[in-house]
C-alpha cells in the first residue's frame, strides 16, 4: 500500500532526478550573491537546476572561465563582459544582475578625515586608490571629476585592496579612494565622503549580469531560460528580504554581522535593460577601460 504522502514524495524524487547540473561561478559580494540566495531559498530547485556554485577571485577570471567552458554561467561586471565582447570573445548576458540606484549607493569616493579636498577640482594632481585599474568604479570617478569641474587626466590612480584604503588615507599615503560596500560602511566616521560617482553616470545603472558563452547558451536554451527565470524571481525576492539575504551573505562572504546589518545592500534588476547597461559601457570606453563602446543590446542573449 502506498502512503498518503507518497505521490508528493515520488514527484519530489522525480524532480530531483530530472534536475540539470549547472556550473556557476561568482564573487562572494552582495551584487554577485543572487545564486546563493536562489540555492538557499529553493528557486533553483523549483526550476529543475542542480547548481554547482564556485567562487572566483575576479570578474576577469569568471569571463575567462565562461569563455573556456570551465563553467556554464558566471557573474560578471559590465566592463569585463564588454571587454570580452570587443575582442570577439562570444559571451552574452543571460540574466540581470545588480543595478546601482542613486538613492542607495554602494560605492563612494572618500578622502581622509582632515583632508582639504572639497571639490572635484581639488582632486587635480592627487593620488586616488582603486582596487583594479581601469575598472568601472575608476571610470565613474573620472567621469564625476570631469563633470564637476576637475581634470581627471591629472589624477594618479593606484591599485590597493579595499581593506587597506582607510589606513592609507588616514596615514596620508593617498589623497582619495573609491570604496565599495561593505568597506564603504566600515569607512564611515573614519573618513569623509566626497561623492557617489556612479550617480554621475545615471540614476539607475546596471553594472553587471550573468553571462554564458554564446555557443553553450544556444545549445542549452531551455536551461538558460530556466536559470534566467530563477534568477529574476530571486532578484525580486532578494530586494524585499534583506533580513534573510543578510544572513546568507554573512555565511558565504564571511561578513561581520554588525557591518552587514548597516551596509547599503545591492539592488537587483529584474530584467536586462539595454538602456540601463549602455551608460556604464560608454563611460568605460570614454576612459579607456575597453577599446571602444559596444551596443548593450547586442550583448543580450536572444532566445
Amino acid at each position: 500500500m502506498i502512503a498518503a504522502g507518497a505521490p508528493c514524495a515520488l514527484a519530489t524524487l522525480a524532480a530531483a532526478r530530472a534536475a540539470e547540473t549547472l556550473r556557476i561561478a561568482t564573487l562572494t559580494i552582495d551584487s554577485g550573491a543572487a545564486c546563493f540566495y536562489a540555492q538557499e531559498e529553493g528557486f533553483f530547485a523549483r526550476a529543475g537546476i542542480d547548481a554547482q556554485i564556485q567562487t572566483v577571485s575576479s570578474g576577469g577570471a569568471i569571463v575567462a572561465a565562461v569563455a573556456s567552458n570551465s563553467v556554464d554561467i558566471g557573474f560578471a561586471n559590465i566592463v569585463s563582459a564588454a571587454a570580452a565582447f570587443t575582442k570577439n570573445i562570444p559571451v552574452v548576458l543571460v540574466a540581470p544582475g545588480s543595478v546601482d540606484v542613486e538613492q542607495v549607493p554602494t560605492n563612494a569616493l572618500i578622502v581622509g578625515p582632515n583632508s582639504t579636498i572639497r571639490t572635484a577640482r581639488d582632486l587635480n594632481g592627487k593620488t586616488m586608490a582603486t582596487t583594479t585599474l581601469r575598472n568601472i568604479v575608476q571610470c565613474a570617478a573620472q567621469n564625476w571629476i570631469d563633470k564637476n569641474g576637475g581634470d581627471s587626466s591629472t589624477v594618479r590612480f593606484v591599485e590597493m585592496p579595499f581593506s587597506e584604503m582607510v589606513g592609507a588615507l588616514v596615514a596620508g599615503r593617498i589623497d582619495a579612494a573609491i570604496v565599495a560596500e561593505p568597506f564603504m560602511t566600515a569607512a564611515r566616521g573614519r573618513t569623509r565622503f566626497l561623492a557617489y560617482p556612479m550617480a554621475a553616470i545615471g540614476p539607475r545603472v546596471q553594472l553587471g549580469g550573468w553571462i554564458a558563452s554564446l555557443g553553450w547558451a544556444r545549445a542549452n536554451a531551455a536551461l538558460v531560460a530556466a536559470f534566467a527565470d530563477a534568477i529574476t524571481k530571486t532578484n525580486a525576492w532578494a530586494n524585499a528580504h534583506h533580513d534573510v539575504t543578510a544572513q546568507i551573505l554573512i555565511k558565504v562572504g564571511k561578513l561581520d554581522p554588525q557591518l552587514a546589518a548597516k551596509m547599503n545592500r545591492a539592488t537587483y534588476a529584474t530584467q536586462l535593460v539595454a538602456s540601463e547597461l549602455q551608460p556604464a559601457i560608454d563611460v568605460a570606453a570614454r576612459y579607456g577601460a575597453i577599446p571602444h563602446a559596444v551596443a548593450a543590446q547586442a550583448m543580450i542573449f536572444k532566445r
